[in-house]
């Protein structure tokens, strides 16, 4: 049996939902004006995965907000 990797998380998911939430917006309107699957938004918010920087640019111009907001 393989071991579990452990994950490290870098905080970008909680402050992807701080950012969604503010604006009042569901991961479905997130993950259209992204071109995302809105599951995608949702993983990415649990910190199941880290975004790819085309992933952080998209979301960035989808939110309206500059790239610097989802770092800590």
């Amino acid at each position: 049996m393989g071991k579990k990797r452990e994950r490290i998380s870098t905080g970008f998911g909680e402050r992807l939902r701080a950012i969604r939430e503010k604006k009042g917006l569901t991961l479905a309107a997130v993950g259209e004006a992204a071109g995302l699957h809105f599951q995608a938004i949702a993983r990415l918010e649990r910190g199941e995965v880290e975004p790819t920087w085309p992933t952080v640019l998209k979301l960035a111009e989808a939110l309206k907000v500059p790239v610097g907001k989802f770092h800590s």
